[in-house]
Protein backbone atom coordinates (compact mmCIF):
# COMPACT_ATOMS: atom_id res chain seq x y z
CA UNK A 1 0.00 0.00 0.00
CA UNK A 2 1.22 3.43 -1.17
CA UNK A 3 0.66 6.96 0.20
CA UNK A 4 -1.60 7.48 -3.29
CA UNK A 5 -3.54 4.25 -2.84
CA UNK A 6 -4.75 7.02 0.06
CA UNK A 7 -5.89 10.11 -2.08
CA UNK A 8 -9.42 11.48 -1.61
CA UNK A 9 -11.38 10.61 -5.09
CA UNK A 10 -13.51 12.67 -6.51
CA UNK A 11 -17.06 11.95 -7.12
CA UNK A 12 -19.88 12.36 -9.84
CA UNK A 13 -22.96 10.87 -11.28
CA UNK A 14 -21.62 10.46 -14.87
CA UNK A 15 -18.20 8.45 -13.10
CA UNK A 16 -15.97 10.61 -15.29
CA UNK A 17 -14.52 11.58 -12.56
CA UNK A 18 -13.83 8.49 -10.60
CA UNK A 19 -12.58 6.81 -14.42
CA UNK A 20 -9.93 9.73 -14.65
CA UNK A 21 -8.86 9.36 -10.62
CA UNK A 22 -8.42 4.96 -11.43
CA UNK A 23 -6.35 6.40 -14.55
CA UNK A 24 -4.46 8.73 -12.74
CA UNK A 25 -3.40 6.29 -10.01
CA UNK A 26 -2.53 3.70 -12.07
CA UNK A 27 -0.85 6.05 -14.58
CA UNK A 28 1.51 7.18 -11.62
CA UNK A 29 2.05 3.88 -9.98
CA UNK A 30 3.44 2.57 -13.20
CA UNK A 31 5.52 5.72 -13.86
CA UNK A 32 6.78 5.73 -10.17
CA UNK A 33 7.55 1.78 -10.85
CA UNK A 34 9.27 2.29 -13.73
CA UNK A 35 12.02 4.77 -12.46
CA UNK A 36 12.49 3.04 -9.30
CA UNK A 37 12.60 -0.28 -10.84
CA UNK A 38 14.80 0.49 -13.77
CA UNK A 39 15.90 3.77 -13.40
CA UNK A 40 13.90 5.17 -16.65
CA UNK A 41 12.69 9.10 -16.73
CA UNK A 42 9.08 8.94 -16.80
CA UNK A 43 7.04 11.83 -16.47
CA UNK A 44 2.59 12.23 -15.98
CA UNK A 45 1.07 15.73 -16.94
CA UNK A 46 -1.96 17.41 -17.64
CA UNK A 47 -2.69 19.58 -20.84
CA UNK A 48 -4.85 22.37 -21.69
CA UNK A 49 -4.28 25.51 -23.78
CA UNK A 50 -5.80 28.98 -23.79
CA UNK A 51 -8.07 27.65 -26.61
CA UNK A 52 -9.92 25.22 -23.92
CA UNK A 53 -8.37 22.19 -25.88
CA UNK A 54 -7.22 19.34 -22.77
CA UNK A 55 -5.65 15.55 -23.08
CA UNK A 56 -6.24 14.40 -19.56
CA UNK A 57 -2.75 12.82 -19.11
CA UNK A 58 0.38 13.20 -21.05
CA UNK A 59 2.78 10.51 -19.65
CA UNK A 60 6.67 11.72 -21.02
CA UNK A 61 9.62 9.12 -21.21
CA UNK A 62 13.40 10.72 -21.19
CA UNK A 63 11.86 13.95 -21.95
CA UNK A 64 9.62 13.43 -24.67
CA UNK A 65 5.95 12.91 -25.39
CA UNK A 66 5.16 8.77 -25.03
CA UNK A 67 1.56 8.69 -24.06
CA UNK A 68 -1.32 10.98 -24.76
CA UNK A 69 -4.22 9.75 -23.08
CA UNK A 70 -8.10 10.53 -23.01
CA UNK A 71 -10.46 9.19 -20.57
CA UNK A 72 -14.53 8.41 -21.82
CA UNK A 73 -16.90 6.51 -20.31
CA UNK A 74 -18.38 5.41 -23.22
CA UNK A 75 -18.06 8.04 -25.82
CA UNK A 76 -16.09 6.53 -28.95
CA UNK A 77 -16.02 9.79 -30.97
CA UNK A 78 -12.59 11.11 -31.17
CA UNK A 79 -11.57 13.61 -28.72
CA UNK A 80 -10.33 17.15 -30.24
CA UNK A 81 -7.75 18.14 -27.84
CA UNK A 82 -6.86 14.26 -28.48
CA UNK A 83 -6.27 14.68 -32.19
CA UNK A 84 -4.98 18.16 -32.45
CA UNK A 85 -2.30 17.33 -29.82
CA UNK A 86 -1.32 14.31 -31.94
CA UNK A 87 -0.77 15.87 -34.83
CA UNK A 88 1.09 18.89 -32.95
CA UNK A 89 3.02 16.46 -30.32
CA UNK A 90 3.69 13.46 -32.52
CA UNK A 91 3.95 10.94 -29.56
CA UNK A 92 4.70 7.50 -29.67
CA UNK A 93 1.04 6.66 -28.80
CA UNK A 94 -2.64 8.25 -28.83
CA UNK A 95 -4.97 6.91 -26.66
CA UNK A 96 -8.49 7.23 -25.73
CA UNK A 97 -9.24 4.82 -23.43
CA UNK A 98 -13.10 3.73 -22.82
CA UNK A 99 -14.42 2.00 -19.80
CA UNK A 100 -17.60 0.90 -22.59
CA UNK A 101 -16.63 -0.58 -25.73
CA UNK A 102 -16.41 -3.82 -27.00
CA UNK A 103 -13.70 -3.64 -29.40
CA UNK A 104 -10.79 -1.42 -30.26
CA UNK A 105 -10.51 1.16 -33.01
CA UNK A 106 -8.46 3.40 -34.43
CA UNK A 107 -9.27 7.01 -35.68
CA UNK A 108 -7.15 10.13 -37.29
CA UNK A 109 -4.09 7.77 -35.67
CA UNK A 110 -4.96 7.79 -32.41
CA UNK A 111 -5.95 3.94 -30.43
CA UNK A 112 -9.71 3.72 -29.00
CA UNK A 113 -8.88 1.04 -26.45
CA UNK A 114 -11.36 -0.34 -24.01
CA UNK A 115 -10.54 0.80 -20.44
CA UNK A 116 -9.95 -2.29 -18.62
CA UNK A 117 -7.73 -3.90 -20.23
CA UNK A 118 -5.90 -1.26 -21.43
CA UNK A 119 -4.69 -0.91 -18.16
CA UNK A 120 -4.25 -4.19 -17.76
CA UNK A 121 -1.32 -4.15 -20.34
CA UNK A 122 0.82 -1.73 -18.87
CA UNK A 123 3.97 -2.46 -19.03
CA UNK A 124 5.28 -3.19 -15.32
CA UNK A 125 7.81 -5.82 -15.93
CA UNK A 126 11.17 -4.99 -17.62
CA UNK A 127 11.10 -7.44 -20.60
CA UNK A 128 8.11 -4.88 -21.65
CA UNK A 129 8.30 -2.26 -24.00
CA UNK A 130 6.72 0.69 -22.67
Amino acid sequence: LSLHDALPISYDDSGAAQLENLVASSLLKFTQFRQDAFGETWGLFYLRDKEDREVDFVVTHNGRVHWLIEVKSSDTDLSGGLKYYTEKLKPAESIQSVRNLERPLEKSGCKILPLGRWLENLPFDSGSKA
